[in-house]
């Protein structure tokens, strides 16, 4: 997230110089989702992971490079590695640089630019091309419970308006969001990616229409996870804040149990009975709606940014 002012100097030298652009999961939006060169925070998933080691050289700007935005320990950068950080720990630290320059992310990608001048490459639409197949893979590669994650994210990014910003939670629909839910600007989508502190996405969502209050903001939390806080939807409530709450409801902590299954350990403190979130919300004096469906949602949460006071949406993952 160090280049979230850099933006646009960003996106010119990557259209100068024909790059495909991955973003962390702090810098999303500073290049738009939207624009045919990014595949967005995408480092968690295979089909980027793969191509990294095709790459020659590897612009790194105001990023740590985190194994907590990829979900592996250690990914593939062969090419030479450029790095722009304000902070010189992160020059020569997992990912030592080829190149580092000490400096801050905006003046630096002005200052390429700068040396760019006119220079255009002949391989910006072959880039293009690569980056519209990856993102093809990234579809053809989803889950059935991915592919519905992808139609809420949808559908909501149909109906939000563009200045919204959304307060994550650890949860496997926030996961889906890093590289599918579009951001057109940097600071609009958080979640812990770092420390995975779940329950997070409320309180903080609190403090930004706070700090904020001309300004939407939604939550995006897993059923487990939302009860962290939860107490924290009457203080919602009382001070009448208009928040749309999108509760995904998958019975428990979902993807600590898929890590159980996958190394067959046995499921611990992962799984129990969900409350009635509906009734919670409306004993909380919030709103609630169970919606089964995406029109649904859409609906839901139009009202739910003009309401006077939080409303809590459940949406259910359909099993197999």
């Amino acid at each position: 997230g160090g280049a979230t002012a850099a933006g646009a100097q960003l996106t010119e030298i990557a259209e100068r110089i024909g790059a495909i652009v991955v973003a962390s999961t702090a810098g999303k939006g500073i290049i738009s989702d939207d624009h045919p060169l990014s595949l967005s925070a995408a480092t968690v998933r295979p089909e980027v992971l793969r191509i990294l080691p095709e790459a020659d050289v590897i612009l790194a700007v105001g990023t740590e490079l985190s194994e907590t935005d990829s979900f592996v320990e250690r990914m593939d950068l062969s090419g030479r590695i450029i790095r722009i950080d304000i902070d010189p720990g992160k020059i020569n630290d997992v990912y030592p640089a080829d190149l580092g320059i000490v400096a801050d992310a905006g003046s630096t990608a002005q200052a390429l630019l700068d040396a760019l001048k006119d220079h255009r490459n002949d391989s910006v639409e072959p880039a293009k091309e690569r980056a519209a197949l990856v993102r093809s893979q990234i579809r053809q590669g989803l889950s059935v419970s991915e592919n519905q994650h992808v139609g809420i994210l949808a559908a909501l990014a149909q109906v939000a308006p563009t200045d919204t910003i959304w307060s994550g939670d650890a949860c496997q629909l926030v996961y889906t969001g890093a590289f599918a839910m579009p951001m057109h600007a940097p600071r609009k989508w958080f979640y812990p990616a770092g420390y995975c502190a779940l329950g997070n996405a409320l309180p903080n969502a609190i403090g930004a229409r706070l700090a904020r209050p001309d300004t939407p903001v939604a939550v995006l939390a897993g059923d487990g996870g939302f009860m962290f806080t939860m107490p924290e939807l009457i203080t919602a409530a009382e001070l009448g804040l208009p928040i749309p709450i999108i509760i995904w409801e998958n019975g428990g902590l979902k993807q600590i149990q898929d890590d159980m299954d996958q190394r067959q350990i046995r499921r611990v403190g992962v799984e129990g009975v969900n409350p009635d979130f509906a009734a919670l919300a409306r004993a909380c004096h919030a709103l609630a709606v169970d919606v089964d469906a995406n029109d649904a949602l859409q609906d839901a949460f139009v009202a739910a940014l003009s309401a006077d006071r939080p409303t809590v949406i459940i949406c259910h993952e359909v099993r197999d």
